[in-house]
């Protein structure tokens, strides 16, 4: 009996992008904006997501606010609605602005070191005029 030794080479088309994706962006008044990601985002077909890195800030675990996959760049606004379609990101301002889209409509995205610093901008103007 033989066994091949060697391979023929094959010349194989390149893979085509996978198709948009859609992720749902969650409004702090209650229901999504949904965004559709540029082709080629997704995984090919078979593979999954990876899982989002998200630290474990305390020993309790990780708030529901906070979890989800990050929007890809060159994402664009297709509508909004209720339910939530496709991937979920994190709630705006819980982590920051979007990465791709700056700071979206709706949000919570007032950091706390801005909070800080007109608080002590404020207390600094009251302590002056005294």
């Amino acid at each position: 009996m033989r066994y091949a030794t060697q391979s023929a080479t094959y010349a194989l088309p390149p893979p085509e992008p996978t198709p948009p994706a859609i992720f749902s962006v969650p409004k702090p008044g209650g229901g999504y904006v949904y965004y559709q990601s540029p082709a080629g985002v997704q995984p090919p077909l078979g593979n999954n997501w990876p899982l989002p890195a998200v630290s474990h800030p305390n020993p309790i675990g990780v708030a529901s606010i906070t979890i989800g996959r990050q929007l890809p760049r060159g994402s664009v606004r297709v509508g909004e609605g209720p339910d939530a379609r496709g991937s979920v990101t994190p709630m705006p301002g819980a982590w920051g602005d979007i990465p791709g889209l700056g700071v979206v409509e709706d949000t919570m995205s007032v950091t706390p070191v801005v909070i800080f610093l007109v608080s002590a901008a404020v207390a600094f103007m009251l302590m002056s005029r005294r």
